[in-house]
């Protein structure tokens, strides 16, 4: 159990990671923005906006205001912040013309939980144990480089110089579709994050990007790639309605064939899918 509230880097990792929540939409360099629904909205500062990650969150002041009413175990409600980047919220501050939102801390990843079903985000399909899996995986990183840790971490949550690498590499477009919205594209690790070297969890060879249903598809081992990058489907458990939702049709490939280390880490990931 964490003794001082969750970092920024750790938010967004879970954010990503385990509850699922598409990669968010940067405003301004100032903030990223998730949308629960098309009128409920939070936001994470930036690291320059909370490069210690003191109160990362910020949440709608009517949302503050009913938690404070209501409190939730490991959850500090802090100061009413106003920023150009919170633009879905109502002005609220009567000293500047910008919309603001209540400043948030949590302690660990299970008030984190609470308060993103408060604000309406289903955490319940998650099945593994929340918190251990986040720490379990930060204490991974083994270096006493600053600057490399935070990269590290970034590419866990799929941003950072990882994202940035694969989005040169593919054009910022999916790898297989060529579908070129940023907020529907992942940046995928071929051989887990958890299983890698600080080396291999940077390596821009370790990764495709993907549209988000099919990096799920990916991550899940229900779709993996020959060497020549023709999509593979092990043991076909994906029905003939779910790839037509998924938008697998059987012919397609890799919009570049993979580089000869790039095959490396897919073979991995074929051996992992049940094909030897």
């Amino acid at each position: 159990m964490y003794n001082t509230p969750l970092r920024r880097d750790e938010i967004m990792s879970y954010l990503s990671d385990i509850v699922g929540i598409s990669y968010a939409v940067p405003i301004n360099k100032k903030a990223y923005r998730y949308d629960i629904n098309s009128e409920q909205s939070f936001y994470i500062k930036s690291i320059t906006q909370a490069p210690e990650g003191k109160h990362p969150i910020v949440i709608h002041d009517t949302i503050g205001n009913e938690i404070k009413r209501n409190p939730i175990l490991g959850v500090t409600i802090g100061q009413l912040q106003a920023s150009s980047a919170y633009r879905k919220f109502r002005i609220v501050k009567d000293d500047t013309n910008e919309p603001a939102g209540y400043e948030v801390d949590v302690l660990n990843t299970i008030a984190l939980s609470n308060l993103l079903n408060r604000l309406g985000v289903d955490t319940s399909l998650h099945n593994g144990n929340i918190e251990t899996d986040i720490e379990k995986n930060l204490l991974q990183i083994n270096t006493e480089n600053p600057t490399e840790r935070n990269a590290i971490i970034a590419s866990r949550v799929g941003q950072g110089r990882f994202r940035e690498g694969l989005m040169n590499i593919w054009d910022s477009s999916c790898a297989i579709t060529g579908l070129s919205i940023p907020a529907l594209l992942k940046a995928s690790h071929i051989k887990p994050w958890r299983d890698s070297t600080n080396f291999e969890r940077l390596d821009v060879e370790n990764g495709l990007l993907l549209s988000a249903n099919l990096d799920a598809a990916f991550d899940a081992h229900l779709i993996t790639f020959s060497d020549e990058g023709t999509l593979l489907l092990p043991n076909d458990t994906l029905s003939l309605e779910l790839k037509k939702v998924l938008g697998i049709n059987g012919n397609q490939k890799l919009r570049k064939t993979p580089s000869s280390r790039q095959k490396i880490y897919l073979k991995q990931h074929r051996e992992r899918s049940g094909i030897k």
